[in-house]
């Protein structure tokens, strides 16, 4: 017997699922890597701030609290990032509603593609219009570079300002030894 296309179910196309799995580790590493670099940023200028404060008055318990509480404020938004940018994009169809902040057209075919690839009605309905729509928007994206549509991230910024504090932290750290253990028994 030849089985009836009309009852076979439709597959998702492997090379759309591999764009797609591909762009979400993309926005995923990116997204993570800037997170991080904030949260250590907050970190140097916090000890930064009561290590250089040190050298010019005696800093008070409440002002080592709010900058202790500042950069443990930037270690937190880590699990924030990581909902809003890993957590929220785990399917398909999260990620075209991303890629149609940038690229509203392709976005929407692309959304309704995944859709189309999801609803067993419609593929019942018309099964050669689904395999021919989804075969459409594969051929598309196979075309594009979905990194291009990825939210805007700087990670590259986040952590060259890091790196510039921690150098001027180290070099201070090695001019004022003592100091510098000082100000960070007092910062933590």
């Amino acid at each position: 017997m030849i089985p009836d296309p009309r009852q076979t179910p439709i597959e998702f196309p492997a090379s759309l699922d591999r764009q797609l799995t591909q762009f979400r580790a993309h926005v995923r590493w990116r997204k993570m890597l800037e997170a991080t670099g904030i949260a250590v940023l907050a970190v140097l200028v916090g000890f930064m701030a009561v290590f250089a404060l040190d050298r010019v008055m005696d800093v008070p318990a409440w002002f080592r609290w709010c900058v202790f509480a500042l950069a443990l404020f930037g270690i937190a938004s880590i699990p924030v990032w990581f909902e809003r940018w890993v957590l929220r994009y785990r399917t398909h169809s999260s990620l075209a509603r991303l890629i149609a902040r940038k690229s509203p057209q392709f976005g929407d075919a692309l959304l309704g593609a995944i859709e189309l690839a999801g609803n067993p009605n419609e593929q019942s309905r018309s099964p050669g219009l689904c395999r021919a729509a989804l075969e459409q928007v594969a051929s598309e994206t196979s075309r594009r570079n979905l990194r291009e549509s990825a939210p805007d991230a700087h990670p590259g910024r986040w952590w060259s300002i890091a790196n510039a504090t921690l150098v001027v932290l180290a070099f201070a750290a090695m001019s004022y030894p003592m100091a510098a253990w000082n100000a960070w028994q007092r910062f933590s």
